[in-house]
């Protein structure tokens, strides 16, 4: 059934595309515009360096009571906490995508790597305060009323997940380096530099293409659902903010609605993170994670945004 629904989708789509060229012309310009314009600067130099960050043991120079630290308040290894900040610095979908690949190399297990999917995949901060706060909303909300409760409901996920679903066995153990070990490997380290440097490059285009090819097929269709006559118009409506984030947001923004409505949906359509972003999710995971993590914890916590700012506000 899942099949024939897939197929019958890209048939309408295909049939779409060659019915109205000039708007699905349109569409994919603006959907490779932001893939090339923000995507691709921003994230790429990133992708590289967090590549090259994570073959080089970084968390090896963390004291003891770091990685305590980390694995009491958060239940993360420091490779954990490593995904988790750079998860919440860069956005989506790097926290997912340094999850999947550190549970590949083995740094962390696959419960922890599961674990990071349901709080470390979040718009970035910057995304937060300039898009969503300057663009969207126009700059009449404060910083912490666009961090706090997404902070909070955020955190409430990790709790939940942490000591309900997983019962506190979240956090890797850490295994130390033996000192002869790591001055042995010196030398092969410093001769593979280049070869290592051509790798993280290549994984790190190959992951922002097809992040590219996501987004470029949201956009087209996009269109293609707001011109279909067989879908109401409200549902439409909802269907096409949730489709992309960004899109979305703008629609929400642009729209006649109430001041604190605008608010409240933007805030919230910013937790759940739109279905273009939960697709490049599933795409960077490669299989190596669960991706039922991921969905249930953003139902979690869009539902726990929007009742802590029903409640704040």
């Amino acid at each position: 059934m899942k099949k024939k629904l897939f197929f019958a989708g890209i048939c309408f789509l295909l049939v779409f595309l060659l019915a109205n060229p000039e708007t699905a012309l349109l569409a994919a310009r603006d959907g490779l515009s932001l893939w090339f314009n923000t995507l691709l600067p921003t994230l790429l130099p990133f992708l590289i360096l967090t590549g090259l960050l994570m073959n080089i043991k970084i968390s090896c120079q963390i004291p003891k009571p770091g990685i305590r630290l980390c694995k009491t308040l958060f239940g993360l290894s420091p490779w954990g906490m490593y995904a988790f900040l750079f998860g919440k610095l860069l956005g989506f979908p790097v926290g997912a995508k340094l999850a999947s690949d550190l549970t590949y190399s083995g740094k962390i297990c696959r419960q922890e790597g599961e674990y990071l999917l349901t709080f470390c995949s979040n718009p970035s901060l910057v995304f937060l305060l300039t898009f969503l706060g300057q663009t969207c909303l126009k700059g009449r909300y404060p910083a912490r009323d666009l961090l706090i409760p997404l902070f909070l409901a955020d955190l409430c996920c990790m709790l939940f997940f942490r000591f309900f679903v997983y019962k506190g066995c979240t956090a890797t153990e850490y295994m130390w380096p033996d000192p002869d070990a790591i001055a042995e490997k010196k030398t092969s380290q410093a001769c593979s530099t280049g070869a290592l440097l051509d790798v993280c490059i290549m994984n790190g285009f190959e992951t922002i293409t097809r992040l590219g090819g996501y987004i470029l097929l949201f956009s087209v269709l996009s269109p293609c659902i707001s011109q279909c006559p067989l879908i109401p118009d409200t549902f439409k409506e909802i269907l096409l903010c949730i489709m992309e984030l960004t899109t979305g947001l703008n629609r929400i923004a642009s729209s006649n609605l109430p001041e604190r409505t605008i608010y409240l949906a933007a805030m919230t359509l910013s937790s759940f993170g739109g279905l273009c972003v939960a697709a490049q999710t599933k795409s960077v995971l490669d299989g190596r994670l669960s991706f039922f993590p991921y969905t249930s914890a953003k139902c979690i916590s869009t539902i726990l945004t929007l009742c802590i700012l029903l409640i704040g506000t």
